[in-house]
């Protein structure tokens, strides 16, 4: 494996076991890839703050893909892309949020802002962005500042209508994805973190055969396809594991030390996508 390769993990249900930790050995076999000087980046659908501490723990230096591709920014907040929100469509969102009874967050800078207060939203806002959301006081206001992306946080059994709802009155308005049990990601039109990856591979100069992303939710299908290698977890939606070229072990099953060890032993990554 003499060329350098781009490795695009996502953060939840991916790189992360249920305890929201980096298993041993995956740090280690991560540490061994970029020590055969090929690349190691995030692509999450979390904001800076939610992903900076594992980026730190895996020694990363490649600019991040965060908030599913609508910010590409370094661990210390240099900025490489940003693609915010139409503010209009942000306001009409707003509003059908409002009418429909639906916890609406948004990401505006290092900030997290709630529409009206919600203990679910609190809890796992603190627990996976590792930030504590504050309730918007002039969410019009502030959303004129730039939102990044927004998230409607449903439980899990009402998350395919919700989502549903939202596609059919915005159409390709706005971008909405699943991302994991309870959130439903939107961002602008065009932007997904496989836009973000094919930028990202460009700026570095490693052609698209060389790329290998890894996730598990909706967010993730574009970039699993443009990627030469798109790797699902085991856990990972079906329609995500029906677009991988190849499905490593789960998360909680050492499914990236597994996936890497394989990499490094084998002399073209792309005969994983015989097997």
């Amino acid at each position: 494996m003499n060329e350098k390769l781009l490795l695009a993990l996502d953060l939840d249900g991916t790189l992360l076991n249920s305890a929201l930790e980096i298993s041993p050995s995956t740090r280690q076999s991560l540490l061994e890839f970029r020590n055969r000087g090929h690349v190691v980046t995030l692509a999450t659908g979390r904001p800076l703050q939610g992903a900076r501490q594992y980026a730190e723990e895996l020694g990363l230096t490649a600019p991040l893909i965060l908030n599913n591709g609508a910010l590409v920014a370094e661990t210390d907040g240099t900025v490489h892309k940003f693609y915010p929100v139409d503010v209009e469509t942000g306001r009409e969102l707003l509003r059908f949020c409002q009418a429909h009874s639906l916890s609406c967050s948004f990401f505006v800078g290092q900030e997290i802002y709630m529409l009206r207060p919600c203990a679910l939203s609190d809890r796992l806002h603190r627990r996976h962005d590792l930030t504590v959301p504050r309730v918007a006081q002039n969410p019009l206001a502030i959303i004129a500042r730039g939102v990044t992306s927004y998230a409607v946080i449903v439980e899990p059994e009402k998350a395919g209508a919700v989502c549903a709802g939202l596609q059919s009155h915005f159409g390709g308005r706005l971008h909405i994805a699943r991302a994991g049990s309870h959130f439903i990601d939107i961002f602008q039109p065009g932007v997904s973190k496989g836009h973000a990856l094919r930028d990202l591979a460009q700026e570095l100069g490693i052609a698209a055969a060389n790329v290998i992303a890894v996730g598990d939710n909706h967010n993730d299908l574009e970039m699993l396809e443009f990627a030469g290698l798109g790797v699902a977890m085991a856990g990972a939606d079906a329609v995500v594991r029906s677009v991988a070229d190849y499905v490593t072990a789960g998360n909680d099953d050492d499914g990236i030390a597994l996936l890497v060890d394989k990499l490094l032993r084998s002399g073209n990554p792309l005969s994983l996508k015989k097997l």
